[in-house]
């Protein structure tokens, strides 16, 4: 999977997107300037940047929205972030993020994998079952992200990723200032934390902590409706 970068101004905080860059690598993708197959437009100040750099830019970010890529657009403010997403609305294949383009860009990547995903790799029973393994044992702070979803529950890109993002949703992991995703309180609390849960882990031992299977099995999920 190949992420295209096209910048359109001047950055205004490089180091923290390069750091974003550098997070997607770690996660197997290939991230380069121009088209990809997801494209992150990262808009930075218009004032005083070169206008015809900047105008290539936007012409080349229109192609690929027009070609049919995932678009996600980061860098602009609040107000601007609204103002862009009314003429989005309802465009699945836009995501307008603030500055958290790594989140866009995995969510975006597993709306494309779970389309050609068995339905049987990813059902809600199994779903449900991960997260009551991931979560076990965790304490609110420990690092979360798709590999390590991968290695405690055995599973594939396409599943980890949509656990990954079902528990972002329900606010189960959240991000870090430093760009971290960590469980949250929230993610900790759903889950009794064994005084020797750690050990547990690396003992590959199962079933340490004793709590109501329904609870755990459904802990943080939507509530239903009546």
């Amino acid at each position: 999977m190949r992420i295209g970068i096209v910048r359109i101004g001047r950055e205004k905080d490089a180091d923290s997107f390069a750091k974003q860059l550098a997070e997607l690598v770690e996660a197997g993708y290939q991230v380069g300037v121009g088209t990809g197959d997801i494209v992150i437009v990262r808009v930075g100040d218009i004032i005083g940047a070169d206008a015809a750099e900047t105008a290539k830019a936007v012409m080349t970010a229109a192609r690929a929205k027009l070609a049919g890529k995932p678009v996600v657009i980061t860098g602009l403010d609040a107000a601007d972030r609204v103002s862009l997403a009314s003429l989005f609305e309802g465009d699945g294949s836009v995501r307008i993020v603030g500055s958290d383009a790594v989140s866009a860009v995995m969510s975006l990547d597993l709306g494309r994998k779970l389309s050609g995903a068995a339905s049987a790799d990813v059902t809600e029973e199994d779903i449900e079952r991960c997260i009551a393994k991931v979560l076990e044992g965790r304490a609110a702070g420990e690092t979360m992200s798709i590999s390590v979803i991968q290695r405690v529950c055995g599973c594939s890109f396409p599943r980890a990723a949509k656990v990954f993002d079902i528990m972002s949703v329900r606010g189960l992991i959240e991000r870090t200032e430093s760009g971290r995703n960590v469980v949250s309180a929230r993610g900790a609390a759903a889950y009794e934390v064994c005084a020797d849960a750690a050990d547990a882990r690396d003992a590959d031992a199962e079933d340490v902590c004793e709590k109501d299977a329904d609870a755990a099995e459904t802990a943080g999920a939507p509530e239903s409706e009546e």
